[in-house]
């Protein structure tokens, strides 16, 4: 029987290398993005013949999704893993910069809607496909109550948790289960070191969340499968 296949995007690091050295320990066949070799996948890969490590720039997301297409090709894909993100630190209305908005946005927000898009009809091959959306508390837009200088983060996750929303809606008719995940306060380089919970616990916790999740939840829940507000 041919293992089921998972792909995770930004497994270089952070939970996304937790999330794959799990998925790879439970069995899964998976197909991880890193943006340049990185030696943690590198000894993952020598240890794992069902991994497979492509190179894509989620700042270009439409070669990324065309990328990810032709590495899945006509397989089944039984779950994406959108995990992929960047943080701008410090911002200010007035050094909001056009260039990086977009950067951000393109990784952020475009980049996991665009790799859905492409990986639908693998997903469709599937018996029981799910696409997990990598979010944050942050983009909860009732919940910001002070400013931290995160402006294009949090309104990139806001718009990755609309489209999240909006996708799951739709997709649930074709048996297509979308869920959005906030992963806690992480230590990784983008959490800092004063984070108080490991990226291995997050993923440990977010796989058994997303396996156990019913089909009858709103689609928005933290690494311990706790529903969260829009």
């Amino acid at each position: 029987m041919a293992s089921k296949t998972v792909v995770v995007t930004g497994a270089s690091r952070g939970l996304g290398l937790a999330l794959t050295t799990r998925l790879l320990a439970d069995g899964f066949a998976v197909i991880a993005t890193r943006r340049s070799p990185s030696p943690e996948l590198t000894a993952l890969a020598e240890k794992y013949a069902k991994l497979t490590l492509i190179e894509v720039e989620f700042e270009r997301p439409a070669e990324a999704a065309r990328l990810l297409a032709k590495a899945v090709g006509d397989s089944p894909l039984d779950l994406l893993i959108n995990n992929a993100a960047i943080l701008l630190k410090d911002e200010s209305l007035g050094s909001l910069d056009i260039g990086n908005i977009r950067k951000v946005f393109d990784v952020n927000t475009f980049a996991p809607v665009l790799v859905s898009q492409a990986l639908l009809p693998a997903l469709g091959k599937a018996s029981n496909p799910k696409i997990v959306n990598i979010s944050s508390d942050s983009g909860i837009i009732g919940g910001v109550r002070s400013f931290n200088g995160l402006y294009t983060y949090k309104a990139s996750k806001a718009a990755l948790n609309m489209f999240s929303r909006v996708m799951r809606l739709e997709l649930k008719e074709r048996g297509v289960d979308v869920l959005a995940v906030h992963p806690g306060w992480m230590r990784t380089d983008m959490g800092g070191a004063d984070a108080t919970l490991s990226p291995d616990d997050a993923a440990k916790a977010i796989l058994e969340a997303i396996k156990t999740y019913p089909d009858s939840g709103g689609g928005f829940i933290n690494w311990q499968g706790e529903e969260m507000e829009w």
